[in-house]
């Protein structure tokens, strides 16, 4: 006999109709196995989808796994701000549990999602071979920008941090299956986070999952940590400015154009804070079954 399960359609980042990243979440989701998850989110066939629990620690409302159709997530502020959403009631503060990690979600009369991550912990280490990086994302070696490594940063999502000259770059990333699996075998990342600085302040992204293209992945602030983070320590962001603001413009996810706005405030090197904030609303529901 089929389990049926409700599930939202929820939009993060999403300033208008059609934008953001759409998450699926799963509100009650005891007693899914890990196998179930995973098929669950291949079915529903969302950049991601947030499976919702019973919290272990004292000092949450509830506990999230999240799921891309291809692999679990061990963090993601996207799918947190869309399970505060669905489960978190009218609450202002909601607390939600993921992997060893809690993260306090703040929410306002206008369903504004916002997160502050005090003296979060980063890393950097640079790629040996960034010219074997860009063979792997369709580029050429002159499309990466020399004044920036290529870097596997890490924010709680390990990822390459790859630096290009143009905004034409970010779009004319497109994985190659053979190559990828060889630079995230040697790295262990996740994605990639390709970027460029058009103008002081800002920063344009394109996240490129492993071997399904960026379709499988959603726009996920916790990848942009780690950039903020290697943007101070390469003086490419004032570390002694009271605050840093950088907007990350996230790419085609699903064959929409998705004006995704993240914004960064607050020191954004080790000693500070960095906040993460955006509009969240849910345009669907349903069921799926099992």
């Amino acid at each position: 006999m089929s389990a049926r399960y409700p599930f939202h359609l929820v939009d993060v980042f999403a300033a208008s109709a059609a934008e953001g990243c759409t998450v699926a979440v799963v509100p009650d989701a005891d007693g899914l196995s890990t196998e179930a998850m995973q098929t669950l989110a291949c079915r529903l066939g969302q950049p991601a989808t947030a499976f919702v629990l019973s919290p272990r620690r004292d000092d949450c409302h509830r506990r999230a796994r999240v799921f891309t159709p291809l692999r679990e997530l061990p963090l993601s502020i996207t799918a947190a701000f869309a399970a505060a959403l669905v489960t978190g009631g009218l609450r202002e503060r909601f607390a939600i549990e993921q992997g060893v990690i809690a993260l306090e979600v703040l929410r306002d009369a206008e369903d504004r999602m916002a997160i502050a991550m005090p003296r979060p912990v980063f890393g950097q280490i640079a790629m040996p071979d960034p010219d074997a990086v860009a063979r792997a994302l369709g580029l050429g070696p002159e499309s990466l920008d020399p004044a920036m490594p290529v870097l596997a940063g890490n924010a709680g999502l390990l990822s390459l941090l790859v630096p290009v000259r143009h905004r034409d770059d970010l779009a004319d990333a497109a994985v190659s299956p053979r190559a990828w699996r060889q630079v995230i075998e040697k790295a262990k990342v996740l994605a990639a986070l390709l970027y460029t600085q058009p103008a002081e302040g800002r920063i344009d992204a394109h996240i490129v999952g492993p071997l399904a293209g960026p379709a499988a992945w959603p726009c996920e602030p916790s990848m942009g940590l780690s950039l903020v983070s290697a943007l101070v320590a390469h003086g490419r962001l004032d570390a002694g400015a009271p605050e840093a603001r950088v907007v990350l413009r996230h790419g085609c996810v699903r064959g929409r154009d998705v004006a995704v706005e993240v914004v960064y405030t607050g020191r954004a090197d080790r000693d500070g804070a960095v906040r993460v904030e955006g509009p969240v609303k849910t345009v669907g529901t349903g069921i799926v079954t099992l």
